[in-house]
């Protein structure tokens, strides 16, 4: 599932490998890929700063400069052609119950219902489907369910007009979520996963099932609260605390015992946060269709820039009885046994949604 910008749709004879492009509100990332050994390898990547104020929350407050941020960075890395993902915290995923009907009329029957689902008009959004599962209503009769994702028509245009105007060309769009799952849940996997991606400024929930995207929310705790509390104890700018978070310090309390005192009011909101959307799968997961038990969460998965904190993993872990590990985003690309990325492992974590939409150019 995609969001394709079917207005200005890309020319027929594209199909070489295209650059994934990820746009967060400090960071842009972007990496393309090429076959290799019956995977694929980088063929190019890169990772920069964008300046404070031009996205935030997700939303560009500062088009044009954008535009110019884009153009100086990607042109002299050769990105042309592009899969672009789009925020979580600006899109509503839902899953949708209908009757059995064929899929050409599958967008009709959502747009009549939309406004229970979405709180905007239909004209006003963008949006695309999927159909997960046909089922029985129990009444003889067979039921589509359908996750349906969708973000307002003015954020969609925003993102696409600044990729224009820096000369480049988007493909499609994709939900960051979607991306995401595409990378690090391997392509074998039917089994539920939760994914957090714990980044510099939001930490996103996702439950997947069947390597499909049941479940997102977003919470607005992140890296960047740890930081601050470490800059104000330490009388440290903000730059060296981050530098002492990747490297110093210790969730299990061994760098700073105070310290890490002050910061555990965000590691708990984040742990609280976990257990209740565990809760939320086990209570909600078993009746979603037709009585069919999905199975309980098999493991949890840590992306994102920040989710390197030391002992991290194990803090979560503790008293939910699910495994906690952090994700390999190279799961559908390669094996090591054949090619080693040159991106360190700690730094792949920031890549995930990006390499899942340059996979996008090998209908993965």
């Amino acid at each position: 599932m995609s969001l394709l910008y079917k207005q200005f749709p890309p020319p027929a004879y594209l199909s070489m490998p295209s650059f994934g492009l990820d746009i967060s509100d400090e960071t842009l990332k972007f990496i393309k890929l090429e076959p290799f050994k019956g995977g694929f390898r980088i063929a190019s990547f890169g990772k920069k700063t964008i300046p404070k104020g031009v996205i935030e929350s997700g939303e560009v407050k500062k088009p044009e400069e954008l535009a110019s941020f884009l153009r100086d960075t990607c042109k002299p890395a050769g990105v042309r052609y592009v899969y672009l993902t789009l925020p979580e915290e600006k899109g509503y995923m839902n899953v949708v119950e209908l009757p059995a009907m064929h899929t050409s009329e599958i967008r009709t029957a959502l747009e009549s219902q939309f406004s229970e689902y979405v709180p905007l008009p239909p004209e006003e959004a963008v949006f695309d489907f999927e159909v997960l599962h046909s089922k029985s209503s129990g009444k003889g009769k067979r039921q589509l369910e359908v996750a349906m994702i969708s973000f307002p028509h003015a954020l969609v245009d925003s993102y696409y007009h600044a990729v224009r105007d820096a000369g480049l060309m988007p493909l499609a769009f994709d939900a960051e979520v979607q991306a995401l799952a595409r990378a690090v849940i391997p392509r074998q996997e039917r089994d539920p996963f939760l994914l957090i991606d714990f980044g510099k400024t939001r930490t996103t929930f996702i439950i997947v099932h069947e390597r499909q995207v049941r479940f997102t929310s977003t919470v607005p705790v992140a890296g960047k609260d740890i930081d601050r509390i470490i800059a104000e104890k330490m009388s440290a700018p903000l730059s060296e605390a981050e530098q002492i978070k990747k490297e110093n310090f210790n969730i299990a309390g061994s760098y700073d015992k105070k310290l890490f005192n002050e910061v555990l009011p965000i590691l708990s909101a984040v742990r609280d946060e976990l257990e209740r959307y565990i809760s939320f799968w086990e209570t909600h997961a078993p009746g979603l269709h037709g009585g069919e038990k999905y199975g309980p969460i098999k493991k949890i998965l840590l992306c994102g820039g920040d989710s390197n904190l030391i002992g991290l993993a194990e803090y979560l872990s503790h008293n939910i009885h699910i495994p906690v590990e952090h994700a390999n985003v190279w799961a559908n690309v390669v094996s090591f046994d054949e090619y080693i990325p040159e991106i360190t492992f700690h730094e792949s974590l920031m890549y995930g949604s990006a390499i899942g939409a340059a996979l996008r150019s090998f209908d993965i």
